[in-house]
């Protein structure tokens, strides 16, 4: 979890980026470019996606052993729109071999439900991770796996 709060603010950070550049006749070229907050979250989920579809053995992504995981406020679309971050990751997974291997490490992790109390309606806030994967799991089987991918954009200023 401190992971994430400090790549999230280093993306903050560098929302704005400037480079410099000289043409052929030596006049300095200024580019800026603004990278919403939109996209710094999708990159992050894409980011957790991808450590769980190139996941093989071994210790799981310390993130998957967080049941709270959800609480991570920063990572909402708003304050006021509260979402399951672990849903919105594991829609982002495109492996489901991936996936039963999580499960079949039977990590006691898997199992727990967040225990802290929540003021919001947070979805899926009381399943576990284990309910979540086998969820996405039968939606590969019905052959509802659509990918909600969304790839940072960067606009010229």
């Amino acid at each position: 979890m401190k992971i994430t709060i400090i790549i999230f603010a280093i993306l903050v950070k560098s929302l704005s980026i400037s480079a410099q550049e000289t043409s052929a006749n030596n006049e300095k070229i200024i580019y800026l470019a603004h990278v919403s907050m939109d996209s710094i979250k999708a990159k992050i989920f894409h980011e957790y996606a991808d450590s769980i579809n190139n996941f093989q053995t071994g210790n799981l992504p310390a993130f998957i052993q967080t049941p709270c995981f959800d609480l991570t406020v920063g990572l909402w679309k708003s304050f006021h729109s509260p979402m399951s971050i672990r849903w919105e990751i594991l829609q982002k997974v495109n492996n489901k071999a991936a996936l039963k291997r999580i499960l079949a490490t039977k990590d006691r992790s898997l199992f727990l439900k967040c225990s802290s109390k929540s003021t919001f309606q947070i979805p899926y806030f009381d399943k576990s991770y284990k309910y979540l994967i086998k969820k996405r799991i039968k939606e590969f089987k019905e052959g509802r796996y659509t990918i909600k991918l969304v790839l940072p954009t960067f606009v010229e200023c």
